[in-house]
């Protein structure tokens, strides 16, 4: 019930009471109940990352690679985000390619682990994460998008832009299907 009631103070946006909810359900699930305490690692991470206590977030998430033993590539991939926003590139890097490694056809964490190369400064090992989107969705608006954010980076103007009009012209529907489409 604990976890319940801070999910629905979070959502309500009453943070500091949310927080509370989480770390009483924390302290109560312990080590008996493994889902309960990833589930108040997560609340808690959640409110830190919407607060901007980045050091919070990422300690929370941090907890929930613990509990799930490094097996999940989104816990990895929260992580990588806090320390993206922490401006530490290496556990970004590390986080982010493990979540690579768990999940490596995986259009969302592909994505992800582009942009965070592209963070650290290493555009050409992004745009080769970006392409591998292509080879195993091919019809992903983020691949080319993720190009075009390698191409502006590198300065590199109408690439950026053609890119950009591909991932728009992937991502708009046919017009003619729109009235059959459910």
């Amino acid at each position: 019930l604990l976890i319940l009631k801070g999910k629905s103070l979070f959502e309500l946006d009453d943070l500091d009471q949310a927080k509370i909810s989480y770390e009483a359900a924390l302290k109560s699930a312990g080590d008996a109940d493994p889902r309960g305490m990833i589930e108040a690692h997560v609340g808690l991470a959640m409110i830190g990352s919407r607060k901007g206590d980045w050091n919070d977030a990422r300690t929370h998430f941090e907890e929930v690679v613990k509990a799930d033993q490094g097996k999940s590539a989104s816990s990895h991939l929260n992580v990588a985000r806090a320390c993206v926003a922490l401006k530490e590139m290496e556990c970004a890097l590390s986080h982010a390619e493990t979540a690579g490694h768990l999940a490596g056809n995986d259009e969302a964490t592909l994505f992800t682990l582009g942009t965070v190369y592209l963070a650290a400064g290493k555009a050409d090992e992004a745009e080769k994460t970006f392409q591998h989107i292509c080879d195993v969705v091919a019809t992903a608006a983020s691949c080319p998008y993720g190009v075009a954010m390698v191409a502006a980076k590198k300065g590199d103007k109408p690439r950026a832009l053609a890119k950009l009009k591909e991932a728009i012209d992937r991502k708009m529907p046919d017009p003619a299907r729109i009235p059959a489409d459910p």
